[in-house]
């Protein structure tokens, strides 16, 4: 089997709610997010929160029924778009010799605290 490809079940899954993201199920986009690594919350309401330390924005999907929004399927799209991109910078970052933190490091603080004066 020279050049044969495996596609997992997750990779199908994915697969069919890009292709069709007017027919997404909330059970199968729950599974692809947490196969990307995001974290879900849940604090007894019909929302469910995912975060993911590489993306800054969380994506917020309403249970409300089986079917969920393709606007809320779009938005977690993008989301792991961001994830796939930000390790794909994370991977050329650590090739070149570069540390992963450098771009992420908080600003020098002043030397002038509050309680001097302003000339």
């Amino acid at each position: 089997m020279l050049g044969s490809v495996v596609v997992t079940k997750s990779d199908k899954r994915e697969q069919a709610i890009r292709r069709n993201p007017n027919n997404a199920r909330f059970d199968d986009l729950d599974t692809v997010l947490l196969d990307y690594g995001f974290s879900r919350r849940n604090r007894g309401t019909s929302h469910f929160v995912y975060i993911h330390p590489l993306v800054t924005d969380h994506v917020n999907i309403p249970y409300h029924g089986a079917i969920v929004k393709p606007i809320y399927v779009k938005k977690a799209i993008a989301a792991i778009d961001g994830v796939i991109t930000a390790e794909r910078e994370e991977k050329g970052r650590e090739g070149r010799g570069v540390s992963s933190t450098s771009r992420w490091r908080s600003p020098p603080k002043s030397k002038r605290s509050l309680a001097d004066p302003i000339a």
